[in-house]
């Protein structure tokens, strides 16, 4: 794990702590964590598709924020994916997929 995915990691679970409606904590880092913030929906989309298609890992961190459309509309995108056996909110701005 380089330098910049630490960071994002430490970032990660630093937000899960300061969650008090946080439904589980995982303190393993995952290899693979796509950060959703900055992206407009259609792009997004594009993003978590593209992100989902290549990985090669069996659970994915996907950290769509805890507000806007990205967040209201991520259980739907990911219910398209045959790849995805199930995903779980790891507080209300992430989501942990688990992939077959």
């Amino acid at each position: 794990m380089n330098e910049d995915d630490k960071q994002l990691w430490k970032k990660f679970c630093d937000s899960l702590k300061d969650d008090t409606k946080s439904v589980s904590y995982h303190p393993l880092p995952f290899p693979h964590i796509l950060d959703l913030h900055g992206y407009v929906i259609h792009d997004a989309f594009s993003m978590v598709s593209q992100f989902i298609e290549d990985t090669s890992y069996k659970q994915i961190i996907i950290i769509t924020g805890k507000s806007g459309q990205i967040n209201k509309e991520f259980p739907h995108w990911i219910s398209r994916f045959k790849i995805v056996k199930r995903y779980e909110m790891l507080n209300s701005g992430s989501y942990k997929l688990y992939l077959k």
